[in-house]
Formats: C-alpha cells, sequence, structure tokens
C-alpha cells in the first residue's frame, strides 16, 4: 500500500485528464486520439521507469530504516510487485479510452481474464509449493498481463475514436 497509494493516486488524476481529453475528441469527431495516447502513454512509461529505479535502489535501505530490521522483506516483496505497478500505473489511466469508446463489453472481458489469471496463477502456486517471494512475482506478473492487454485494448479504442473522425 505505501507503494501503490501514491501511483494510484497520479494514475487517477491523469486518468481524468485521458478520460476528458479523448471524450473531447469523439465529442467533436476531431482526429489526434492515438497521437495523445502514444505521448501520454510515453510519459507514464517513462515516469514508471523512474519509479522502478527509485524503488530497486531506495527500498531495500530505507524500509528497514523507517519499519525496523525484521520488515526487511518487504522491501524484496516491494522490488517483486513492480511489474505490476509499472504496467498498471500506464494501462489504469489509458484504459479510459475503452469507457470514451464505449467498450464496456472488452472492459468486462479483460476483468474476466484478470480474475482467472489471477485464480490459476494463485492455484499453480500453491499446487508447485511456490515461496512466498514466488508467488508475489508470479501474480504481479499475472496483473502485468493483464495490464498490458488492456493498454492493447485501450490503444485499439482509441483508434476506434480516431477512425470515427476520419
Amino acid at each position: 500500500r505505501v507503494l501503490a497509494l501514491p501511483l494510484v493516486i497520479v494514475a487517477t488524476a491523469l486518468g481524468q485528464v485521458v478520460e476528458a481529453r479523448l471524450a473531447n475528441h469523439a465529442r467533436d469527431r476531431a482526429s489526434g486520439c492515438v497521437q495523445f495516447f502514444a505521448r501520454v502513454s510515453m510519459f507514464l512509461a517513462l515516469f514508471s521507469l523512474l519509479v522502478a529505479a527509485v524503488v530497486l535502489a531506495v527500498a531495500p535501505l530505507v524500509v528497514p530504516f523507517i519499519l525496523g530490521s525484521k520488515w526487511t522483506d518487504v522491501a524484496t516483496i516491494m522490488q517483486l510487485l513492480l511489474p505490476m505497478l509499472i504496467t498498471r500505473l500506464i494501462a489504469s489511466p489509458m484504459s479510459k479510452s475503452l469507457v470514451v469508446a464505449q467498450w464496456a463489453a472488452v472492459n468486462l472481458w479483460l476483468d474476466v481474464g484478470r480474475a482467472i489469471l489471477v485464480c490459476f496463477t494463485l492455484a499453480a502456486c500453491r499446487v508447485l509449493g511456490a515461496s512466498l517471494n514466488e508467488l508475489v512475482f508470479w501474480t504481479a506478473a499475472a496483473f502485468a498481463v493483464v495490464y498490458v492487454a488492456t493498454w492493447i485494448c485501450a490503444l485499439l479504442a482509441a483508434k476506434s475514436i480516431d477512425a470515427v473522425a476520419d
């Protein structure tokens, strides 16, 4: 939660901006959604890489200092969650194009896919006797896969908004 909260605040704020901008494009039947989508995605990717670099470098030092030496493993868990957090930070704001393009069915299938993939991942980790760190990594990887799929669908939705404009 310590790591996710600031990222959720950034993603939520940017999501509102993205949704408003894409809605204006859709309402005015103006092109440019894909270019806007690409610019914001690139910004989010660079920001995500910066966050990841900071967490990788600083978490092992800061977590024991703040929480005490018994909590050193939390730094490792924070690092293992990075694939999920990075892809979520990029995909979450950009998924607003699904709303603007009125692709509710796609959004539903992404949610269903997420539930199935995470349940499968948890079951596989249990059957294989995964350690806590392995469980965290594979669960984060499963979420990352869904967030990448969400981003791809969001890009296609942005393209569909532009297609209406043309």
